[in-house]
């Protein structure tokens, strides 16, 4: 999805930040389960993003709200307010600071692999991925933290996404990273996260404010 930097969230990045084990036991089919299970959530997000150099390119905190289908929230609140909304339909990107709006047609950006896509159709993981066992996982099944950790790398070597990781603390999503084909991790660490409670859908819409460019990429 070729949006500004903002959009890291739909985009996958690296594992680097993920320190508990892959638990011996573990499947796509339960991280699919797992997934599948979300009809809605609402969590705030903290997002890093890290050059090949080890810089950090870009942090972001706010909120995110996602309900199925194809309904979300991000909101960006620091250091800059930045906005995506989308109803299912229409994605609207506003960054306030350009006083711009970006329209995008939903259903052509979520044909592109990217963190909504895999919360929409979670079984599109098996197919994209392999899963990739923790070097020094002796069988384990728990740790101090009672956290589960899967690391996926690409099954096709051409995939813009390298490596996904996602971490659990039960069924609760807690963590995600991706590392994309220029070597660039993006992790978000999520707290506060609500699930399946239902979102009132005038959450998914938005009013284009007086005075902004609009750019049209539909």
């Amino acid at each position: 999805m070729h949006m500004p930097s903002a959009s890291k969230l739909f985009m996958f990045a690296s594992a680097s930040f993920v320190t508990t084990v892959v638990h011996a036991g573990n499947t796509l089919k339960d991280l699919e389960s797992t997934l599948g299970s979300y009809q809605s959530l609402e969590s705030n997000f903290s997002q890093t993003t890290i050059g090949t150099d080890a810089n950090v390119l870009q942090t972001l905190t706010g909120i995110i709200k996602m309900q199925k289908p194809g309904q979300l929230r991000w909101a960006a609140e620091d250091p800059f307010p930045q906005l995506i909304v989308s109803d299912g339909k229409t994605i609207w990107q506003y960054d306030e600071d350009l006083e711009q709006v970006v329209i995008q047609d939903y259903q052509k950006q979520i044909e592109t692999l990217n963190f909504l896509q895999l919360l929409e159709k979670p079984t599109l993981i098996s197919a994209q991925f392999v899963l990739v066992p923790d070097a020094n996982d002796k069988g384990e099944t728990t740790n101090a933290d009672n956290d589960d950790s899967y690391r996926l790398a690409a099954a096709d070597p051409a995939s813009p996404i390298k490596k996904v990781s996602f971490t659990f603390k039960g069924n609760t999503l807690t963590s995600a990273s991706f590392t994309d084909s220029l070597k660039q991790v993006t992790h978000i660490a999520f707290t506060n996260m609500t699930l399946n409670k239902p979102i009132d859908k005038t959450e998914f819409t938005f009013k284009i404010p007086d005075g902004v460019d609009v750019i049209h990429q539909q």
